[in-house]
């Protein structure tokens, strides 16, 4: 398979980087993902969005490819990203997350369990269900170090761990 995101995820390394998990189905989850990335980078932040800086037919150097290419290319370029990070943020709103988060959260951990790095994993919980007695699955919760109820609290967590790196 061509390997066409290798160098971009080389220049990615050498800086703190926060991959944003979260599904991108409809417009509103699409919104929110921009929104919320906006937020994060206007604090100094670097993101990575699967839905903005991933595999798009659209694209030039992706819409010559077929369509099991194009998810080939999606899949190996959502995992060389998430074991690029330094941080992994989902969103754990909803009866229940989606797979493809669930999966990336388990390679996130895998990856910090059998290599020792400091990947920092986090989870925004905006829904009241928690609060009406709903737990998160204690194989989400486990593999998470930090689980924040807003976005300015989100934020400020994620540049403070930032800035504490960069010491």
């Amino acid at each position: 398979m061509l390997n066409i995101f290798r160098i971009h995820i080389l220049s990615f390394k050498r800086r703190k980087l926060i991959y944003f998990s979260n599904p991108y189905i409809n417009d509103t989850s699409r919104h929110f993902n921009l929104e919320l990335t906006g937020q994060l980078e206007r604090a100094g932040l670097k993101v990575f969005l699967p839905q903005r800086d991933g595999v798009d037919a659209k694209k030039p150097q992706y819409a010559e490819m077929t369509r099991d290419e194009r998810r080939l290319a999606t899949f190996e370029m959502s995992r060389d990203f998430v074991i690029a990070c330094n941080v992994f943020l989902f969103l754990t709103d909803g009866r229940v997350l989606d797979e493809g988060v669930c999966f990336e959260l388990g390679l996130a951990y895998a990856h910090r369990l059998s290599t020792g790095c400091d990947h920092y994993i986090i989870a925004l919980q905006t829904d009241g269900s928690v609060f009406l007695g709903a737990k998160l699955n204690p194989m989400i919760k486990l593999a998470v170090d930090n689980i924040v109820s807003d976005r300015e609290a989100l934020v400020k967590t994620l540049v403070r761990r930032q800035e504490g790196m960069s010491t």
